[in-house]
């Protein structure tokens, strides 16, 4: 797509999904509501006046949910999301096994053979973790105790999907399920998130500093994003989810003494 295309799905995307995230605030509903309304219509679904596919849209989007999920991380505080620890752990292992169960029956009812029903339920446990955020936050809820939970179950709940889409996968591809690679997928994921956490929170005061001596304009807003880049892309290297990397970078800043000017530099209109 050229460049006067791009300008134009994007003017399309802007005008609608704001009109419409206004209609949804009015009649009582999150503006994210309004916005994905905005998506199905001019989607391939309905108008089919946008094909993200193959489309810089398609990274916009990404680099989008990457940004909200930092910005997420930065709102919530760790010691806060480990007190619920337990709860949002029964939350996310729920959220998995009751929609996979379901949607293998009714595969299995409708007269589908095992793998395949096997496959529609591992795609039914799939959540996602940036429209449950923005949801919150739209709502004014993302430092309620529930919202905790909720967070907390969706990053539990990213780490098991990828142990689902593992064992999924050698189902596919052997025709058995590998216990070795479930145990290395979760190890990792597990792993990688703790392991940023707890080295990033040793970088971050560092980073914070050195952002704070230079003069140059924006450079706390471009060295927290490159931070939360890092992360993304190292999430991504061990087999994670970026967002999961984005948000542990939030996770870390928040707990510097530059967090409220952070998060009012990604505020900002």
């Amino acid at each position: 797509m050229n460049f006067i295309g791009l300008l134009f799905a994007l003017t399309l995307i802007y005008v609608a999904s704001k009109a419409l995230g206004e209609l949804a605030e009015r009649i009582g509903q999150p503006a994210v509501l309004g916005e994905l309304i905005a998506g199905v219509l001019l989607g391939g679904s309905v108008l089919a006046l946008i094909n993200p596919e193959g489309h810089p849209l398609s990274t916009f989007a990404e680099l989008g949910v990457l940004i909200l999920l930092f910005e997420i991380g930065l709102e919530s505080d760790l010691g806060e999301l480990l007190k619920v620890g337990t709860q949002s752990a029964l939350v996310a292992v729920a959220g998995m096994i009751l929609p996979f169960v379901f949607g293998w029956l009714v595969m299995l009812l409708l007269g589908y053979q095992s793998v395949s029903a096997i496959f529609v339920g591992a795609t039914l446990t799939a959540t996602s973790i940036g429209i449950t955020a923005r949801v919150l936050a739209d709502m004014g809820m993302i430092d309620s105790a529930e919202a905790k939970i909720i967070i907390g179950a969706a990053i539990v709940d990213d780490i098991l999907g990828l142990v689902v889409l593992a064992l999924v996968k050698g189902l596919a591809t052997e025709g058995q399920v590998s216990l070795w690679t479930s145990l290395r997928v979760t190890a990792l994921a597990i792993g990688f998130f703790v392991l940023a956490v707890v080295l990033g929170r040793l970088a971050a005061p560092w980073l914070v500093k050195i952002a704070s001596r230079m003069r140059v304009r924006g450079v706390l807003l471009v060295s927290s994003l490159s931070f939360a880049f890092l992360l993304a892309m190292a999430a991504h290297a061990v087999g994670s989810a970026t967002m999961v990397g984005a948000f542990a970078a939030g996770l870390v800043l928040a707990r510097t003494d530059r967090k409220v000017s952070i998060v009012a530099l990604l505020s900002r209109p």
